[in-house]
């Protein structure tokens, strides 16, 4: 599909392969009243613990699988970031 235009995508600048793709609409982000801090790449994880920690009533004990796939997602974007700025001194050093 990379490079094929399709209906009301023909306006669109083409994707970036690095940025993630993100499910949650933004009527779900607003419904579980997500700050604006927090809508990035892994708001998708965050509603899932959000939704978890809320009907397990904030169990410590509870919902570490949702938590760690949480903290895993903010480390992937972390080193990405890194890796993007790692690029971005080499070519200001050239």
């Amino acid at each position: 599909l990379k490079g094929r235009i399709v209906g009301s995508m023909a306006s669109r600048e083409p994707e970036d392969p690095r940025q993630p793709k993100v499910r949650a609409t933004l009527a779900e982000v607003e419904e579980m009243h997500i700050p604006l801090q927090y809508r990035d790449s892994c708001v998708d994880d965050l509603i899932v613990l959000n939704r978890c920690r809320r009907d397990c009533f904030y169990l410590p004990w509870k919902c570490t699988h949702e938590r760690h796939a949480y903290e895993y997602c903010q480390y992937k974007e972390f080193r990405e970031r890194l890796k993007i700025r790692e690029e971005q001194k080499l070519v200001e050093k050239e």
